[in-house]
């Protein structure tokens, strides 16, 4: 993760659609809306809490994206990088 954040020297932000959005059942246009605004911002890191069985292709998937089902948000938020916090609950 440390690494993968290290990449921008803009910084992250980091993404937690919490429990009420099951991302495997989003429809593919709204994971692919997701997936292009990212691509729009190249220099920023973006992690994404994925609750769910299904992870994105890695030709979908933007290159400044990185997936995981758990991230140690304690720390997360004590780095410097860090951008804002979106988390929908």
């Amino acid at each position: 993760m440390e690494s993968f954040i290290a990449k921008s020297d803009t910084g992250f932000i980091y993404i937690s659609l919490g429990t009420v959005v099951v991302l495997d059942e989003l429809p593919q246009t709204i994971k692919s809306m997701f997936f292009n605004a990212i691509r729009k911002f190249p220099n920023i890191q973006f992690l994404w809490k994925w609750d769910g069985k299904l992870k994105p292709s890695n030709e979908e998937m933007p290159k400044n994206l990185l997936i995981k089902n758990w991230f140690r948000q304690q720390d997360l938020f004590g780095m410097i990088k860090h951008k804002p916090f979106i988390n929908i609950n």
